[in-house]
């Protein structure tokens, strides 16, 4: 059994390291307005929508993880988040693309909150619950490490004019990821927090709500948690702002994008050093250098100056996430890990949504640097959140 979960964690790094082979990614925005046609409005929308139909499924797919299988919520996830898309080149409607964008949603709820259910469980069985941040934080760098290289070929793609197999390229890699989870053991941890779950749906959910909500310190944290993972998922959409500002072509803003994480990579691999013990304030730390690297940013609109700051925002993000997700973890028994962390997640694209929008119409009716302003100022408040809570324990243990 033990040989078993340490292949878990084994696969775990091939979840993660095939999250984001998205060829696409420094040419969507590009494509859907050039190609497709459609305008500025129509594709910010777009490009919010999945965030916005998150809202409503991630909990539901959260008691799917807690009541049937983590894993297979996380394969069946896998398997669909990238199939929506590979039908975009042939789509020319934009209610065709609404379509398309919705249901890449399903997909990630299906991962989301599962997939870090299934690890924490794995460590807890293991006794190694103190390896969380390591292994999240370590995975996190293959993440990049592949989205760094499948950003560089999608430049070259865009520019060559290959935007159909930029698209549908994802979805055979993370079909294998799927079929590699679906391999998986489900820890003993979950198995026996199944046996004592509430049987009523309706209840269950409201069990895992209810943690969140009457609990000052552990609903501080969670939309602490959904201010920077929603800043983490609208980062990509941030870019092609940021670059038209600085004045990059399409070529140039797909190689600085694969530099950017292809540099967040090598640092994140050594990021485990900079984790600070106390998951509190290594939180405090990183989310207040994520907002000191905004403000900086809003002020200095010069290469050399937003660059540097965008890694070390980059850097924050993976770091602060991680250590706020495990002290929700730390709060919540397994029986309803993965709903709770479903509720939280969706917390998470509320933030991602109004975050995506808001910073769309402050371009529109502004500009760049103040919608980077605007960011600054999120941060601030974050911090502000973090150190109104205390450091007694969370939650139930």
């Amino acid at each position: 059994m033990k040989t078993q979960l340490e292949r878990n964690i084994k696969i775990f790094y091939l979840l993660r390291a095939l999250t984001l082979p998205y060829f696409w990614l420094p040419i969507l925005y590009y494509y859907l307005i050039n190609i497709k046609g459609f305008s500025v409005a129509q594709t910010t929308v777009l490009l919010g929508l999945q965030e916005l139909m998150l809202i409503f499924l991630e909990v539901p797919t959260g008691v799917v993880a807690d009541k049937i299988s983590r894993k297979f919520s996380v394969a069946l996830g896998t398997a669909i988040t990238s199939l929506p898309l590979a039908l975009l080149p042939f789509v020319d409607s934009y209610i065709g693309a609404l379509v398309i964008f919705s249901t890449r949603a399903i997909g990630k709820a299906l991962v989301s909150g599962a997939d870090s259910s299934l690890l924490y469980d794995t460590l807890k069985d293991l006794d190694r619950v103190k390896d969380y941040k390591k292994i999240k934080t370590q995975s996190a760098a293959l993440v990049m490490a592949v989205a760094t290289i499948c950003m560089f070929i999608g430049g070259w793609m865009g520019q060559v004019g290959l935007y159909s197999w930029a698209i549908i390229l994802p979805f055979p890699l993370q079909l294998f990821a799927a079929a590699m989870v679906m391999t998986m053991i489900e820890p003993e941890s979950s198995m026996n927090a199944k046996k004592i779950q509430e049987s009523n749906y309706l209840r269950h959910i409201l069990a895992a709500i209810k943690i969140v909500v009457k609990n000052k310190k552990i609903l501080l944290l969670s939309i602490a948690f959904a201010v920077l993972e929603g800043t983490a998922v609208n980062m990509k959409w941030y870019y092609p702002a940021i670059f038209e500002m600085l004045r990059f072509d399409l070529w140039l803003s797909g190689i600085i994008m694969s530099m950017l994480y292809g540099v967040k990579t090598l640092i994140n691999w050594l990021g485990t050093r900079m984790i600070l013990e106390d998951a509190m304030n290594n939180t405090k730390l990183w989310t207040s250098l994520i907002a000191s690297a905004w403000v900086v940013s809003s002020i200095f609109n010069l290469v050399w100056v937003v660059i540097p700051m965008l890694i070390i925002i980059l850097l924050g993000l993976e770091l602060a996430t991680n250590s706020s997700e495990e002290m929700i973890h730390e709060s919540v028994n397994s029986a309803i890990r993965a709903t709770t962390m479903s509720f939280v997640n969706l917390l998470s694209s509320v933030a991602a949504t109004v975050l995506l929008w808001s910073w769309g119409g402050t371009i529109q009716h502004a500009n760049t640097q103040v919608s980077i302003g605007m960011q600054g100022l999120i941060f601030v408040i974050v911090v502000g959140l973090l150190l109104l809570t205390r450091s007694r324990a969370i939650g139930e243990k």
